[in-house]
């Protein structure tokens, strides 16, 4: 029923997705290859497909879950439609695969990761994902991200970010900075900075930053222009933090 669109008799790949979301789980793209689906399958995860059963110009699409390979006979073993155990050829199967553009994804837990993660394709993952997982759900997904390439900026953003959304404001507020530490124009970054220094009562470093962000921003970052602007207006009508915010600001 969540996926189900009457006027199409079927389900689109996009529900499908969005279902996923809404469940509290990641949908990852697998490699188009028998290789990267086999990897998923030997690491405990299956695979939903999408499958054209018919021809190129007369397409049967369908949806299956590889779940196993038989090796024995070089067959895959599909839960499909009403089969519980549908066993197929992998010949028969990659055709059918071929002919639906290779569709293939795998549901991960916030924090799982696939077989062999490609970093940009899981950020993205993940961050499609982010605004309907619960605040303890977008930690330990960002931190595992962090923890595996613990350089990379936008894993580091979406770390911060939810540290901020747990009340985590000193580790927060570390992460942002070693953000613009490495990328000093990272507008986003210091209006998120400028947000925590807020919450931490320090107005007017927070309202400082919110500036310079603005500035970068006006520079080369035309689309933050505005959500930057909204966020100084409000901070200028916050009270001013005292001497102790400024030198716990500093630390």
């Amino acid at each position: 029923d969540q996926v189900y669109v009457p006027a199409k008799k079927g389900a689109l790949q996009v529900e499908m997705l969005a279902a996923t979301r809404r469940a509290g789980r990641i949908p990852y793209r697998v490699d188009p290859s028998l290789a990267a689906l086999l990897a998923e399958i030997e690491g405990g995860r299956p695979v939903l497909v999408m499958q054209n059963l018919g021809l190129q110009a007369l397409p049967v699409w369908h949806y299956a879950v590889v779940i196993g390979v038989d090796p024995g006979t070089d067959s895959l073993i599909l839960r499909s439609g009403t089969e519980r155990r549908r066993v197929v050829t992998a010949h028969d199967f990659l055709r059918s695969w071929r002919l639906a553009g290779h569709w293939g994804v795998v549901v991960l837990r916030p924090g799982e990761l696939p077989a062999d993660p490609i970093p940009p394709r899981l950020l993205e993952a993940t961050a499609l994902a982010e605004p309907l997982l619960s605040v303890r759900d977008r930690l330990h997904a960002y931190r595992v991200l962090v923890e595996r390439w613990p350089s990379d900026t936008t894993a580091r953003f979406g770390y911060a970010l939810a540290l901020h959304a747990d009340g985590q404001l000193d580790r927060s507020l570390a992460m942002y900075r070693t953000i613009i530490a490495d990328r000093p124009r990272h507008a986003a970054a210091l209006n998120n900075l400028a947000e925590v220094l807020a919450d931490q009562g320090c107005t007017a470093q927070a309202v400082t930053t919110a500036s310079r962000a603005l500035q970068v921003a006006h520079e080369d970052q035309p689309a933050l222009i505005d959500p930057i602007t909204a966020t100084l207006h409000r901070l200028q009508g916050l009270p001013a933090g005292g001497a102790a915010c400024a030198a716990r600001s500093e630390r």
